[in-house]
């Protein structure tokens, strides 16, 4: 028997390195073993509303300038959906900015 997983409130079998195959896989993706494995965007670690503004439109800016020299389908289409993602979250803290103004 190879023992259980090493995450605390997991009770499955060792697949390698101590861990599950669940927490190993996520582990070997390069997300952290405990997590879900989505990633929160910088701008939303900010603690106030202006400074997740500045970080998105910064965000922003950069994925808009990587896209634009990103070569192939794969490349693009991450750009693309993360472009997305911070033009949500500005608009996400549009109502935000006027309700703290």
């Amino acid at each position: 028997m190879k023992g259980k997983c090493s995450q605390s409130g997991c009770s499955a079998q060792v697949h390698a390195k101590g861990l599950c195959k669940t927490h190993y896989g996520r582990k070997w993706r390069g997300h952290p073993p405990d997590g879900n494995g989505r990633r929160r965007p910088d701008c939303l670690m900010s603690d106030t509303v202006e400074e997740r503004r500045v970080s998105a439109e910064r965000g922003l800016a950069e994925a808009r300038t990587v896209y634009g020299v990103a070569v192939g389908l794969e490349a693009r289409t991450k750009w693309r959906g993360r472009i997305r993602e911070l033009e949500l979250v500005l608009q996400r803290l549009e109502p935000a900015e006027i309700a703290a103004g």
